[in-house]
């Protein structure tokens, strides 16, 4: 680390998320201020194509079944929200089939 704030980040995959990356949680210590479109970055680099496949389209964008949820509420305006130290965020795809 270069001496900046860190902050702790425990992220939760649902569903087929969790069976693509091989993993259900993880915390993460993350150097500087981000916002979760930067956590998607982040995770998108550290998953490759296991991640962003499921969650992002072909320009970067979150796909419209994912449901991202910050501290048990639920994300839909926006993805510029700057994370705080502790915060948990779960990726969920909100599909349904019969």
């Amino acid at each position: 680390m270069k001496g900046g704030l860190v902050f702790k980040i425990t992220v939760t995959y649902l569903n087929h998320i969790s069976y693509s990356v091989g993993v259900k949680n993880e915390t993460m210590d993350i150097e500087g201020i981000i916002s979760l479109q930067d956590l998607l970055s982040v995770l998108t680099q550290k998953h490759g194509d296991k991640f962003s496949h499921l969650v992002l389209d072909e320009e970067g964008y979150l796909l419209p079944y994912v449901k991202v949820i910050l501290n048990d509420k639920i994300v839909c305006e926006t993805l510029n929200h700057r994370l705080q130290d502790n915060d948990q965020v779960c990726f969920l795809l909100a599909i349904a089939g019969g």
